[in-house]
């Protein structure tokens, strides 16, 4: 029963939430974002556990890893800090996620490299393929 109620309650809210991002972004109410964050005791954190999909211009596959400090982690592809891609240098970052749970970002970046996790991201990134693609960016050019 209690789980009822708090699904019932997550919809609702859920439905508050967008209805009120609707209005303020119309502008029919003059309520501030921070006020309604305040109302609703909600909580906005930064995500921290990251999971990446580096693509090699050289070679023209994936990699996929997780880090809880991109910036840091993409550094040390870009500099050949990393033996497992150095030889494969240069890549362009195409797509992250981020996850407030580390258990969460490691079971995803598990999945991303099974088979069926690396045809999703063709499927999910196959726009993102073609555009790369077009750009002319060869092996030969960073």
């Amino acid at each position: 029963m209690n789980q009822r109620k708090s699904c019932r309650f997550s919809r609702f809210m859920a439905v508050k939430c967008a209805s009120l991002c609707e209005v303020l972004l119309h502008g029919q109410l003059n309520v501030s974002w921070n006020h309604f964050m305040d109302m609703h005791e909600l909580t906005i954190s930064k995500l921290k556990h990251c999971v990446y999909v580096l693509y090699s211009l050289t070679d023209h596959h994936f990699y996929i890893g997780y880090s809880a400090n991109l910036e840091q982690r993409l550094t040390e592809h870009v500099s050949g800090k990393s033996a497992s891609t150095a030889p494969r240098r240069p890549f362009r970052l195409i797509f992250c996620e981020y996850y407030f749970s580390k258990r969460d970002a490691l079971r995803r970046e598990r999945y991303f490299k099974t088979t069926a996790g690396k045809r999703t991201l063709k499927l999910i990134l196959q726009t993102s393929m073609q555009e790369i693609s077009s750009d002319g960016m060869g092996a030969s050019e960073s």
